[in-house]
């Protein structure tokens, strides 16, 4: 609920009067919220619409960058009182679990990043405690580290301490009983520190493979490996010496043949 003294941001994608004008009358009327002028007067493709003591405008599509659309703004009675300081001795119940400087060291040199990272965990048992082998890498359950810039470690502390987070950093890495295994988030981050691993320029037809979930067709070597196209990398493999395996991700799998596309891209005479 919006609190008191708040401000409303209304929006919508319609030059439609009873979807804009009509229903900020009504919100002004039955909430007694007052409209806010915006400085937008002078602002080319902007048109001020005025209607019952409310002001909204119309972003024109063919003079403004962009589709166009409609906003208006109104206040809320009362006074906003800023919310009490949290407790920093209670920790949230989903807070994020800061990894150990020893386990941050086993992953930092993967990542090159323009400022200062901090390694947390989601899922799985408390970082640093011992855990089972999971069957099903992946799972919402399975420990995962991330990478979370220093500077905004508290906000997303907070948002996950009381939210679900689906996914926040950059993917870095999944702690299993035989080791540390990159997550291929990690593979497409432009934070990803190339002189790290094993990288392998794969070839077209080949990268299109590893894009299918196929075997790459190549010789690569043991452990993980960086394989990429043209020098952006891609994901990971796994060298076993008479194979590899494939980790690109089953849901992102390319399904059409590398013929089919490069024939459906050929200009028709």
């Amino acid at each position: 609920a919006l609190a008191p003294g708040g401000i409303l941001l209304y929006s919508t994608c319609t030059y439609n009067p009873h979807e804009n004008q009509q229903n900020l009358a009504w919100l002004a009327q039955t909430f007694n919220a007052q409209p806010i002028a915006l400085n937008l007067d002078q602002a080319p493709g902007v048109q001020a619409v005025h209607h019952q003591n409310t002001v909204g405008y119309r972003f024109w599509p063919h003079k403004v960058k962009g589709e166009g659309f409609f906003i208006a703004a109104l206040q809320k009675p009362g006074t906003w009182q800023p919310p009490a300081p949290a407790n920093k001795k209670k920790r949230p119940k989903n807070a994020l679990q800061v990894l150990n400087a020893s386990q941050q060291a086993l992953v930092q040199a993967w990542l090159k990043a323009p400022v200062p990272l901090t390694l947390v965990q989601t899922g799985g048992a408390p970082a640093g405690k011992p855990k089972k082998p999971v069957k099903n890498a992946g799972k919402a359950s399975s420990p995962q580290w991330w990478a979370v810039p220093e500077q905004h470690l508290d906000f997303v502390q907070q948002v996950a301490g009381q939210l679900q987070v689906v996914q926040l950093g950059w993917a870095v890495a999944e702690p299993t009983a035989k080791g540390i295994s990159p997550l291929p988030g990690l593979a497409l981050s432009p934070w990803v520190n190339k002189a790290a691993f094993e990288y392998v320029d794969l070839p077209l037809e080949n990268a299109w493979r590893y894009l299918r979930k196929e075997d790459p067709g190549l010789t690569l070597p043991k452990g993980w490996v960086l394989v990429g196209h043209q020098g952006l990398p891609l994901g990971w493999a796994k060298g076993l010496g008479h194979r590899a395996n494939n980790y690109w991700p089953t849901p992102w799998r390319i399904l059409k043949p590398l013929d089919q596309l490069q024939a459906a891209q050929r200009p028709a005479f």
